[in-house]
């Protein structure tokens, strides 16, 4: 009897080796095989250029230009391309013959030509000085404005607004809002478990590729919780197209819901304010001043693909946006509103990177033409 039970221990021990080695085994293969997937030769060399990139972001943020007579290079799974930074600090190639100094564009990453060469961008292809700063919003685009007057003044200024930068004139940028956060309370022995492998499972290939498939921007512990917060920008985005924005619950924090519309309000406000200031700047010194309204992938997917939109209005934010502008004094005529005039074509899937939120060279080419009659 006691054979017997030893024989089942001996057993029992020996499946529980056998399975312990066969999960490490596969795991590790699995962990190889992701490395491979993941540490391709573009996502190395982007980590390799990151610190650039990142510093030259900085500068940016706080000075209004990058780096003068730098190179930002920039890749991605999607292009593999390098930024030519001029002696002012801003994307223009030295042959300053080539330019037609009269015209400026200021704005953001689709005015700066985010993932598309030197020549490619729009600004380069209608002879006009590039301006834009990419990840800056409308408070940085006025700065930037009043830093080149300081070396030209130009008869025009293109200015590319972006309408999901709204939400980044907002106080919180809505960082706590998102329906599929999750936190999950623990005991203290899986508490005291996750404390000690959580940086190590978060640094595994694996799992990186799985946070990225799921859309989860971080996982961290919190109050003896486990908090995984989800990649939010599309439902942010979404609420700034809502009709009824006062009605609908985004979260089941009542505050938070109020504060949604609260920032909202006092979001346009700041923009009022910045177009303001900038149409004073603009008409003291003899600027017209054309306003890029650039609609987003999700403006135009709504438009073209969605059929149930009570409580939607894709074109919201950009009637707000032209209200604004028309009221401190812009010419309704000289406003060119890519919405528009995108959801007519057929080449949409053409003008934008299928991952990436921006234009490609053709999108560019696209623009170029369609500037080209405002010139």
């Amino acid at each position: 009897m006691i054979n017997k039970l030893y024989k089942k221990l001996y057993n029992l021990i020996i499946n529980i080796i056998i399975v312990m080695i066969s999960t490490i085994i596969t795991v590790t293969i699995i962990e190889i095989t992701f490395s491979f997937i993941i540490r391709d030769a573009k996502s190395i060399k982007l980590k390799n250029n990151l610190k650039t990139f990142l510093k030259a972001y900085e500068c940016s943020y706080k000075l209004y230009h990058y780096i003068p007579n730098s190179i930002i290079p920039h890749s991605t799974s999607e292009y593999d391309v390098v930024y030519t930074i001029d002696k002012y600090g801003y994307r223009n190639q030295e042959d300053y013959d080539y330019y037609d100094h009269n015209i400026v564009v200021i704005g953001d990453s689709f005015a700066f030509g985010f993932g598309v060469g030197d020549n490619e961008v729009f600004s380069r292809k209608i002879q006009s000085y590039n301006a834009g700063l990419w990840g800056l919003s409308f408070n940085y685009h006025l700065e930037v404005l009043k830093n080149i007057l300081t070396f030209q003044t130009p008869k025009k200024v293109i200015w590319t607004i972006y309408p999901s930068h709204i939400i980044s004139m907002t106080e919180s940028q809505w960082k706590e809002i998102c329906p599929g956060d999750k936190e999950i309370e623990l005991n203290n022995i899986f508490l005291y478990f996750l404390n000690k492998t959580l940086p190590f499972i978060t640094n595994l290939y694996t799992f990186k590729f799985l946070k990225n498939r799921l859309k989860i921007k971080e996982i961290y512990i919190r109050n003896n919780k486990i908090v995984i917060r989800k990649d939010c920008y599309f439902f942010k985005e979404i609420i700034l197209y809502d009709k009824k924005i006062k009605n609908n619950q985004y979260t089941s924090n009542n505050d938070v819901n109020k504060k949604i519309c609260q920032e909202m309000i006092e979001a346009y406000r700041k923009f009022d304010d910045i177009v303001n200031t900038l149409m004073d700047i603009s008409n003291e010194k003899g600027i017209q001043i054309i306003p890029l309204i650039v609609p987003s992938k999700l403006q135009l997917r709504m438009i073209k693909d969605w059929t149930n939109m009570s409580n939607i209005d894709p074109y919201l934010p950009n009637k707000k946006i032209k209200e604004i502008l028309i009221k401190n004094g812009v010419n309704k005529s000289q406003i060119i509103d890519l919405l528009n005039v995108f959801i007519k074509r057929d080449d949409i899937h053409k003008i934008y990177y299928k991952n990436d939120a921006h234009w490609t060279s053709y999108g560019h080419a696209v623009v170029a033409e369609i500037l080209n009659e405002y010139k």
